[in-house]
């Protein structure tokens, strides 16, 4: 994987968290989808850059302690 396409991950996976940490802080997103938690897990399962993994195990952390 190119340097860039490194860059595209982490910076891909640290959106993704930004929106989960935004999402849970709005009491109307009662729920998560199962197939974006499927899939979600997925992404992080198949991974291959470190710095997006880890952040990528954050999101996976938020899900698990959703309301």
């Amino acid at each position: 994987i190119s340097c860039a396409q490194n860059q595209v991950h982490v910076s891909a996976s640290e959106c993704l968290l930004e929106v989960m940490n935004l999402a849970m802080d709005v009491p109307s997103v009662g729920t998560i989808n199962e197939g974006f938690k499927d899939e979600l897990l997925h992404q992080y399962e198949i991974e291959k850059n470190e710095g997006a993994k880890s952040i990528l195990k954050k999101c996976v952390n938020i899900l698990q302690d959703w309301k």
